[in-house]
């Protein structure tokens, strides 16, 4: 391909010369036109567009100076030579402020002029390569958008980037202006076991990446088990679109999805968790085939800390002491519940609170004799099992597992062992409210029908053993000579101490006054 070439010089010698010096010299240069005078020059600049100009200064109507200037503005990549007679300083000032190529002086030896041109040649030549380079680049990346997408998207989600200006060039070379405002976690609700979850899910991706293909507001890619969606539009219309996408899906495919949104003035690592956490919890709490925000579950689930579990773990220990297999089950899977939302859907936060829950329950079921000594190492295959759980069902049947086997024993427990498992409770709880009715609740016998058996069993009645139980340990207590008679009443279960001192003196024939006075002489 050869440049085209502007040749203006007033003088139509002039012309002619440097016309046989181009058209005989081996360069890739065709002459374009030739003009006499700047005005004429700049008329053919805007019609031909010019490769290379070579002009002289000294000119009727228009000088060469003005005249390159004003086609600088209409032929910015065009190469400006000047061949001039005249050696003046102010000449040459101008023509290099205004870009000039070189500048030569008449009269000019032919080899000069061709090697000048020659330069200028490898110079367009080096200029139309890099501008190929770059129009292929561009192509490559257009091609690769979504991949490049995924990209950036990923980097700011994952903040593994240390200039932000680098992603937001990236970007630009997409044409893309603005990053994603609103993030979008969308999860098929597909049965974990089913062998056919991941041709599932990508057929999920494939109907969005067909809907969202040519949109360059939005950004969609794979990320682990999740679908991510990235939009530029904001929070509003991410809720609104979410709803649009969760019914196409619906209407078009033989799945649902649940998509939880994150949106508000936050970075993206901050939407993208937010998202994450709803879509991840909505599909729990409040139920697959949504559109779940953050805000949706604070109203559904509430504020969970770490002071609401430790709780609930503790009242969970007390129905594996009262062997309460019922009530420890339905507490256990709300402790997981509580433990999942927590953890922000973390399974492995969760894996980490359940194993220590689970050491604390089979330690507290050994001591209460629920478990066979022999059995006393069991859990460690539970523990093996709930570092293999992959989803939240799968932590929610090891733990109904690891609950049925703690319990085992008692379902072959008679009435006698029932009995004597809540004499136990009493030995090791009788500075505790201890109201009969109560207990009987706990372990599922009524009042009267306990209070028989417990007389069968234990030879005295409920209240009897409670109060032998309470003065045996008040005795011990009161040999004590720091404790005051208040503070063993207290320790002991009787929040009066003057009751305290009656039922004493009932049950021993002295007050606790003379007991401790007799045995602290002792």
């Amino acid at each position: 391909m050869a440049y085209t070439v502007l040749i203006c010089d007033d003088e139509s010698l002039e012309r002619q010369v440097l016309k046989s010096i181009i058209e005989n010299s081996d360069l890739p240069l065709k002459i374009a036109e030739e003009a006499k005078n700047g005005i004429e020059a700049l008329d053919l600049s805007k019609k031909l567009k010019p490769d290379i100009l070579l002009i002289d200064i000294k000119m009727p109507g228009k000088d060469g100076i003005t005249a390159g200037a004003e086609i600088k503005e209409v032929c910015p990549k065009c190469r400006t030579i000047f061949i001039t007679a005249y050696d003046e300083f102010e000449y040459v000032k101008k023509a290099l402020q205004m870009g000039a190529v070189e500048y030569l002086l008449k009269p000019v030896r032919p080899d000069e002029i061709v090697a000048l041109l020659s330069k200028t040649v490898d110079s367009l030549n080096q200029e139309k390569q890099k501008k190929l380079k770059e129009e292929k680049l561009l192509a490559s990346i257009k091609e690769a958008a979504n991949m490049l997408k995924s990209s950036i998207m990923i980097s700011m989600i994952m903040a593994h980037y240390e200039d932000e200006r680098i992603l937001t060039y990236r970007a630009k070379l997409l044409g893309i202006e603005k990053l994603p405002s609103s993030i979008m976690v969308i999860l098929p609700d597909l049965e974990p076991d089913s062998s056919d979850v991941e041709l599932e899910r990508y057929e999920v991706y494939s109907f969005l990446e067909k809907m969202y293909s040519n949109d360059e507001n939005v950004f969609l890619f794979f990320m682990g088990e999740e679908i991510i969606l990235g939009l530029t539009s904001s929070s509003d219309f991410a809720q609104s679109m979410a709803e649009d996408i969760r019914k196409k899906i619906e209407n078009d495919l033989d799945v649902t999805v649940t998509i939880g949104v994150g949106n508000g003035e936050k970075d993206i690592k901050t939407l993208f968790h937010d998202a994450q956490l709803a879509a991840r919890l909505g599909q729990f709490f409040i139920g697959s085939n949504n559109v779940v925000t953050c805000d949706m579950l604070l109203d559904f689930v509430g504020d969970i800390g770490e002071y609401r579990i430790n709780k609930e773990k503790n009242k969970l220990l007390e129905f594996v002491k009262m062997g309460n297999f019922k009530e420890a089950s339905r507490l256990f899977e709300e402790i997981l519940k509580d433990i999942f939302v927590l953890g922000k859907g973390s399974l492995i936060f969760c894996q980490v609170r359940i194993s220590e829950i689970m050491v604390m329950v089979w330690s507290t079921a050994l001591q209460v004799g629920l478990i066979e000594l022999q059995n006393a190492n069991l859990h460690s295959s539970h523990l093996k099992k709930l570092g293999r759980c992959g989803t939240y069902a799968a932590l929610k049947l090891c733990c109904e597992s690891f609950l049925e086997d703690v319990f085992s024993k008692v379902s072959k427990l008679d009435n006698a062992d029932i009995i004597r498992q809540a004499m136990k409770y009493i030995e090791e709880n009788y500075n505790e409210d201890l109201k009969l009715g109560k207990l009987a609740k706990e372990i599922y016998i009524s009042p009267d029908y306990f209070s028989r058996l417990f007389k069968k069993v234990a030879g005295c009645t409920y209240v009897e053993y409670i109060t032998k139980i309470r003065i045996e340990n008040a005795k011990i207590l009161l040999t004590n000579p720091i404790l005051s008679i208040s503070e063993v009443a207290k320790k002991t279960g009787y929040s009066d101490p003057n009751y305290f001192s009656r039922v004493f003196k009932k049950s021993v024939g002295i007050s606790p006054g003379e007991y401790k006075k007799i045995h602290n002489i002792q």
